[in-house]
């Protein structure tokens, strides 16, 4: 992940910026490998750094908050937006 920063009209603005194709794909081909229903717990999916960025900005939710209440997680691999870093596809 990269962070930039930026001057403009007098204010700073920063953007956090990260290639998640890589992790895309890489859920794709977990995704593939993982059809059959679990006996033993599940890995859901992979959230990277960018999307919890994203998230805690759009929803008002710290950085402690989201570290201490799962709820987060889970709206983000539940959210239509994020559909592609999904493993498991069923619910939990």
């Amino acid at each position: 992940m990269k962070k930039e920063i930026k001057a403009q009209d007098g204010r700073v603005y920063t953007r956090h910026v990260q290639d998640v194709e890589p992790l895309k794909q890489h859920v794709k081909q977990l995704r593939e490998s993982h059809k059959e229903s679990p006996t033993m717990g599940v890995h859901v999916g992979k959230i990277p750094k960018v999307a919890i960025i994203e998230y805690m900005s759009r929803t008002g939710v710290s950085y402690h908050e989201f570290l201490n209440d799962d709820i987060h997680v889970k709206r983000i691999l539940m959210d239509s937006d994020y559909k592609d870093l999904r493993i498991w596809m069923g619910r939990f």
